[in-house]
């Protein structure tokens, strides 16, 4: 038994509406992702490409490990240019402090304090190159930038050293490795 018409009869033939609809449905999805190409590249263009400079002012806990000596410094930034450290971990350095001023180095132990200009102190010296790194942080170059998870990672060199930087989202640095020097600085 054919139902020939019953679809007719019943209203149940084809559809000129969905048919429409689905033809435009096929154009919709070949055209969806060419529409949000554009918004895509808006976003991608509006992500920085360099970090937030650093805080003008931070506290961390250096752990430095330089050749074979691992220590700490409780390391504090007033302001750009103004860096003090206090050293711990090392019997050598116990209670030593080490401010980084401008073109000055104050050096402190106990009650007794010492002045230099900041080109007397030991160039490979981890006060010395912490203290560069830091200065450089402040004015990243684009080429020597890249996004990493959690912020940026920078590369360059002091003093003839190459060096690898890690600063987070805030523009805080978290981490500093010379290895032509021995030396790794995670800061937290």
């Amino acid at each position: 038994m054919k139902l020939q018409g019953w679809g007719k009869i019943h209203g149940l033939g084809p559809n000129p509406c969905r048919a429409r609809l689905c033809h435009a449905g096929k154009k919709a999805r070949f055209l969806a992702p060419l529409l949000c190409l554009p918004s895509l590249l808006l976003l991608s263009a509006c992500q920085p490409k360099l970090p937030p400079p650093p805080p003008q002012s931070f506290t961390a806990r250096a752990d430095i490990t330089f050749g074979e000596k691992r220590f700490t410094a409780a390391l504090e930034q007033a302001c750009p240019g103004s860096l003090r450290l206090e050293f711990a971990g090392l019997p050598e350095l116990e209670g030593m402090t080490l401010r980084l001023e401008g073109g000055t180095a104050i050096v402190g132990y106990g009650d007794m304090e010492l002045t230099l200009p900041t080109p007397c102190l030991p160039q490979a010296g981890a006060a010395g190159l912490l203290g560069e790194a830091l200065r450089m942080l402040a004015q990243p170059e684009e080429a020597n930038v890249r996004r990493v998870a959690g912020g940026w990672e920078m590369t360059g060199a002091i003093g003839g050293l190459a060096y690898t930087a890690r600063v987070d989202a805030d523009g805080v640095p978290r981490s500093l490795a010379l290895p032509g020097a021995a030396l790794t600085i995670d800061l937290t």
